[in-house]
């Protein structure tokens, strides 16, 4: 197999001033991190958080979930249950530690990426500047800041350290980096199914470093050895596919979803969403005029030639993105914090953006490219700074709410019923109100259901209570497993019919809505009351 040159080989083995220089640039970026995300570990669990806390504690070990289909024929994720149990074992139920835990884990990612982009193409400037506009940039923001979605950030962890150790291994041929790597990429896929790309950009990856620092020795025959090197990689990610069948019995996903055509319209619709999180984005104007720049900065001649670590992101991005085809049509899925679907492209888009820093252009060019990049960073920081800091302000309201109702509950519902279905009317209420309310207070697991009045609450109980109320819930087909159980808890997702609830208060004393009165106080509405708030909310005429 082609090697680099003894003088690429050495080129990241920098003298200790050039070390220096290496660690200086990380501790840059991680002070800058730092600096936007300070805000993050004073946020408290969100959604589907709660369903994963509740799994941890009830399973016998971690590796459990290896072999039960636990979360209700969505997804089959198991290792990442491992993560959870660690900052469960630390943490217990101190969300903050959660939260601390992933920053941990990007700036872990981010120091990968420094060191493949700099094993890649053997630049300091361009693997810093890359690595953060990946640390501060928005879609990053919201993969960091919902716990749910490590998925993805623990899945790209794994999957960057992988790509480094596998490129490392191409470089100075060291089998251990070899068989981590083959590790590394095992444990990715068992975390998020996107990463199953991983053989593929390897290829990408490694093609890439000889065709921008040693394109004498790029050819067919180094395609062929790096396709042959793939392929326990590949081996591993059907394992996996085969395996994740026989554990959830189906492929999966969102099976009673309505799947979108394709058209104009729908994009917009995704992209609008999108903006709300890349506020760069809701001006067309703007955005358009940042791409015009971008366009004329990338504007060389011998254009492909001297844009290769353009179109290596743009690849990136385009291979990492294709599982998506899978959900991209169902809006109701990708209107939901849109930008987490594209974590991992992001890396390939945000190489992309860091390559109209050229190092081997002239000096203007690369003094207007750094002023730019400056400009989009500022940027970055701002947009992701706002957004952890109103995360972390709005999930405390919501939580301030759930212990308004704890607080009335406890102090004594009336006719105090052994099981009953409390709807809450409060605005902005968690839709996992039911499995928070019973994380943070256990002992209303068989005695209550806690429901959001105008839509789909996440619900978990005991066995007994569902057995004894389920006539009364109604577990739409989202899933294949809708409720899903394990042990001796049945959880899923309860859709609310607000039109019956008026009939349900007049004619069942385990019935009761939560509303607040004009003094902030927790009060039982009445049937006309119900009515009143229903018809408030436009939803009785």
């Amino acid at each position: 197999m082609p090697t680099l040159s003894t003088t690429e080989q050495n080129s990241i083995k920098s003298q200790p001033a050039g070390k220096w220089r290496h660690v200086a640039t990380f501790l840059f970026i991680s002070l800058l991190t730092l600096l936007v995300y300070k805000d993050l570990p004073k946020s408290e669990f969100y959604l589907d958080d709660y369903l994963h806390l509740h799994l941890i504690q009830a399973f016998s070990h971690p590796f459990e979930p290896f072999f039960v289909d636990v979360f209700m024929g969505a997804f089959f994720r198991p290792a990442i249950t491992l993560f959870w149990s660690l900052d469960n074992a630390i943490y217990d139920l101190w969300a903050g530690g959660y939260y601390i835990s992933n920053i941990v884990y990007l700036l872990a990612s981010i120091l990968l990426l420094y060191a493949l982009m700099l094993n890649l193409t053997g630049s300091r400037r361009l693997s810093g500047l890359t690595s953060l506009l990946y640390a501060l940039g928005p879609v990053t923001g919201v993969g960091v800041m919902w716990l749910s979605n490590r998925f993805d950030l623990i899945g790209t962890m794994l999957f960057l350290a992988s790509t480094l150790l596998f490129i490392r291994y191409v470089r100075y041929r060291q089998k251990a980096n070899y068989i981590l790597s083959i590790a590394l990429a095992t444990l990715a896929y068992f975390c998020k199914e996107i990463t199953i790309t991983l053989p593929v950009i390897l290829v990408l990856a490694a093609g890439f470093m000889f065709l921008y620092r040693s394109p004498q020795n790029f050819n067919g025959r180094l395609i062929k050895r790096l396709l042959s090197l793939t392929t326990p990689y590949f081996t591993v990610a059907a394992a996996y596919i085969i395996w994740r069948f026989i554990i959830i019995k189906s492929l999966g996903g969102y099976v009673g979803e309505t799947k979108e055509p394709f058209s104009l319209g729908y994009l917009f619709f995704i992209w609008h969403n999108f903006a709300e999180y890349f506020w760069m984005g809701k001006s067309f104007i703007g955005f358009g005029v940042l791409l015009i720049a971008i366009a004329m900065l990338l504007a060389k001649k011998d254009f492909y030639a001297n844009n290769k670590v353009f179109f290596f992101g743009l690849l990136f991005a385009v291979i990492t993105a294709l599982p998506l085809v899978l959900i991209i049509r169902y809006q109701s899925v990708m209107s939901y914090m849109t930008p987490r679907f594209f974590f991992l492209p992001n890396i390939g888009m945000i190489i992309a953006l860091a390559s109209i820093y050229d190092p081997r252009s002239g000096k203007g060019r690369r003094v207007v490219s750094v002023v730019l990049l400056s400009l989009i960073t500022v940027f970055f920081m701002l947009n992701t700074y706002i957004m952890v800091h109103k995360w972390s302000r709005d999930k405390q309201k919501v939580v301030d709410k759930m212990e308004k109702v704890h607080e009335y509950v406890n102090s004594g519902l009336p006719g105090d019923p052994d099981n009953a279905l409390i709807y809450s009317c409060l605005h902005g209420m968690d839709v996992a109100l039911d499995a928070g309310m019973k994380l943070r207070h256990p002992e209303y697991k068989d005695r209550y259901f806690f429901m959001n009045c105008t839509g789909p609450t996440q619900t978990i109980a005991e066995r007994p209570l569902y057995m004894q109320m389920r006539r009364h819930l109604t577990y739409p087909q989202t899933f294949s497993r809708n409720p899903c159980d394990y042990e001796d808890l049945v959880y899923g997702v309860v859709d609310t019919d607000p039109k019956k609830i008026p009939s349900q208060v007049g004619t069942m004393d385990n019935v009761m809505v939560l509303h607040l009165d004009r003094q902030g106080k927790m009060t039982v509405l009445h049937r006309d009351k119900v009515v009143g708030i229903l018809r408030t909310l436009g939803i009785l005429p």
